[in-house]
């Protein structure tokens, strides 16, 4: 391919370019270089110019343009959640936080529309601005309309919420009042019930006045008390209503609450006249004023023109009007932003507009900037070949050469340049190079011949310098030295020899010994396993009595548990005997009591005349009834503390067996303790005889393997010696000075 160029170059070119050197060539080839890219760059600048007019107009028209909608949209947004954030509020410090946020956000809006205005303007641009401004003028103005209505709405909300803190505290002093009515009319009830009581316990009391009585209570006073606790539950029923009033969304509703709490205050009034009539107690009409009076606060709290009730209405109606007022803010809001959006769509085709006739220019720019670049890479081709060419050809003769003398290592080859330049230096110094290699490797090849025939005297004589004359000192230092080492190696092997024979026959003495330690240690191993079976006999042995002997503290400690649970029995008994006297004692209590009984029967049956002398006879069946029942209850007495005797003794004989079982078992304990520790001690005894029996083995084992080990060396010292002796007869071919 370069040779296809080189026909489009002319003769004195390639002549003048053949006698330049490398420096030279590549001087001239960053100036040409150089002045394709002044070209190139140039042909750039140009262009980049008609493109940057079109770029300005961007600048100035559609970016403005696009910058300013996108921040009156971004304000008007932001106009929008404070608006809503505000009406959220209710805090007269955030509201006029956010009121002042809403005043600086609508002058920030009224300069945005003044300078779309201006670009607008300047540019001959169609754009409503004023229809965009009224959309912004309703805005605000609604805004300030919600603003109103929400103070007014939270001005309402506190009114109700002290509304209802009233009718609370109205409800709590009612409730108390109700509290102490209900109180005194149990108190008048109380007080009907002692007089009962003690009616009932005087003889002079008629049926007549005890009949009275209770008519008096059952007509007046249970009536108050029932009447007082229906009254409760009509309270109840007040704060319900009050309670789904406030919880209520629906302002038409309101009325129908009102007309159930009215009801019920009317039924509640009945109740209240019916129930003072009834009163006859100070107490009872001084708490029912009381109470009277917190019903009549309670009642104007709620239905009054300013009550709960008229509040509440007033408080929905101004959230529904809140409501309305901020679908009214969505609808401008989303008017200004149909506007601005209309806007954007302006500015964006007029970007547009300036972007495809700047990429036309951009096309066109690189058209002709590709032009230039090609002529100029055409051109930078035919300048390259020219130098590589110059450049590279000497190089490849030269690699050439360096190449045959590595395949053939033949250091006699020659490159024979004429050239003056980098390149024919360098050949010149590669010829001078391959003169001291090929008269150092001559010299090496000769001393080598001499070694490889065992001949350790020659050494490298010829003139070397730099690594060269240090590879000859290195190259006949290695041969002194490896002269002298095979000197000592010859001496070594003969010494080698003689101490071979020498290890050879005590390996075969120490062999012999070794078998004679292994027919030892059998025997003893043979007494040692014998020794083992007796202890595990006595281990055995040992392990049957320790069985036997907890089988037997088993048994002690269940006769032991057994008389625990007889004596825990006994003491039972014991107690409950106890009791019984107890009863008994009891049921003597009771027959003296029935006989003071049956002896006041018959003074009152005495009194009684003719008329209590049946009364008379039974009062004396009754005497004579609890006079057998206390005999009874003595001889049962006196047996019963006889046997309780008897089971003290046998508890104190069962204590006593209880210590001789504790002695038994203890001695069990120690004869068990014992046994324990002369089992532990065969086991012991077994493991150490069973750990002898191994280290014999082992030892056994370790005294065969040596025998074999000595054999073994024994024979390698015998075929050691006899090849020091081949080494020796080896060594001696070698010639030293």
């Amino acid at each position: 391919m370069s040779e296809f160029f080189l026909k489009f170059i002319p003769t004195p070119i390639k002549s003048f370019l053949g006698k330049l050197n490398i420096r030279s060539k590549l001087i001239f080839s960053f100036a040409f270089l150089l002045l394709m890219m002044v070209c190139a760059g140039g042909a750039g600048l140009f262009f980049t110019s008609q493109i940057k007019e079109k770029v300005e107009t961007i600048s100035r028209v559609a970016s403005p343009l696009n910058s300013a909608a996108n921040r009156l949209a971004n304000e008007m947004f932001k106009s929008h959640a404070t608006i809503l954030y505000l009406l959220s509020l209710k805090e007269k410090e955030g509201i006029e936080t956010q009121s002042n946020l809403l005043r600086e956000l609508k002058v920030s809006i009224d300069h945005d529309m003044k300078e779309l205005a201006r670009v607008a303007g300047a540019h001959g641009v169609e754009l409503d601005i004023n229809l965009l401004k009224q959309h912004l003028s309703g805005f605000f103005v609604q805004s300030g309309n919600a603003v109103s209505a929400h103070k007014i709405m939270l001005e309402k909300e506190g009114l109700l919420s002290v509304k209802l803190n009233e009718f609370d505290q109205n409800r709590k002093d009612l409730d108390k009042s109700l509290s102490l009515f209900l109180e005194s009319a149990q108190g008048a009830i109380g007080e009907k019930e002692e007089e009962g009581q003690k009616l009932s316990m005087t003889n002079t009391a008629t049926a007549k006045q005890v009949a009275g009585l209770l008519l008096n209570m059952f007509q007046q006073d249970l009536p108050v008390l029932y009447r007082g606790q229906n009254f409760r539950s009509f309270l109840i029923e007040f704060q319900n209503i009050i309670k789904i009033l406030v919880l209520e969304k629906d302002i038409s509703r309101i009325e129908s609450h009102k007309n159930d709490f009215q009801a019920l205050a009317k039924k509640t009034a009945s109740r209240i006249k019916r129930l003072k009539r009834k009163l006859r107690t100070d107490a009872q009409k001084a708490t029912f004023d009381e109470m009277d009076k917190g019903f009549e606060k309670l009642r104007k709290v709620t239905l009054a023109k300013d009550g709960l009730f008229v509040l509440q209405a007033d408080y929905l109606e101004a959230a529904g009007n809140i409501q309305n007022m901020k679908t009214e803010l969505s609808n401008a809001t989303n008017s200004v932003k149909q506007t601005i959006e209309k806007w954007l769509a302006i500015s964006d085709l007029i970007n547009t507009n300036v972007q495809e006739s700047a990429r036309k220019g951009v096309s066109l720019a690189l058209f002709y900037i590709s032009i230039i670049v090609v002529a100029g890479i055409m051109i930078g081709i035919l300048a390259a070949v020219l130098i590589i060419r110059a450049i590279t050809m000497p190089l490849t003769r030269l690699q050439g050469k360096v190449l045959e003398v590595e395949k053939a290592s033949d250091f006699s080859m020659r490159v024979g340049s004429e050239k003056t330049d980098e390149v024919g230096k360098t050949a010149i110094a590669f010829d001078s190079l391959m003169i001291s290699i090929e008269s150092a490797v001559s010299d090496i090849n000769g001393v080598m011949t001499s070694i490889s025939k065992g001949d350790f005297s020659q050494f490298m004589t010829s003139d070397q310098k730099g690594d060269l004359g240090s590879l000859k000192d290195r190259m006949n230092e290695s041969i002194e030295l490896l002269a002298q080492s095979i000197a000592r190696i010859i001496d070594i092997s003969e010494q080698v020899k003689q101490d071979a024979i020498t290890v050879s026959g005590s390996a075969k003495m120490l062999s012999d010994n070794t078998h004679e330690q292994s027919t030892s240690l059998e025997q003893v191993a043979s007494s040692v396993n014998q020794i083992e079976t007796r202890a595990r006999d006595n281990e055995k042995y040992a392990m049957e009595v320790r069985n036997i002997s907890g089988r037997a503290m088993e048994e002690i400690l269940k006769g032991r548990d057994q008389m625990s649970a007889m004596l825990s029995s006994m003491e039972k008994i014991k107690k409950t005997s106890s009791n019984v006297a107890n009863v008994i004692g009891v049921i003597n209590d009771i027959a003296s009591q029935t006989t003071l009984l049956s002896l006041n029967a018959s003074i009152e049956a005495a009194r009684a005349g003719e008329a209590g002398k049946g009364f008379a006879v039974v009062a004396q069946e009754v005497k004579d009834l609890a006079a057998r029942s206390s005999k009874a209850a003595s001889d049962t007495n006196a047996q019963l503390m006889e046997a309780i005797s008897e089971v003290g003794k046998g508890v104190e004989n069962a204590d006593q067996n209880a210590r001789v079982l504790e002695n038994i078992n203890a001695i069990v304990k120690e004869v068990n303790t014992l046994v324990s520790k002369i089992s532990e001690y065969s086991a012991e005894q077994t493991v150490s005889i069973e750990e002898i029996s191994k280290g014999l083995s082992q030892v056994n084992q370790a005294v065969v393997d040596n025998a074999a080990i000595a054999e073994k060396t024994a024979d390698s010292y015998e075929k050691m010696a006899e090849r020091s002796t081949h080494m020796h007869e080896v060594l001696s071919v070698f010639k030293l000075k």
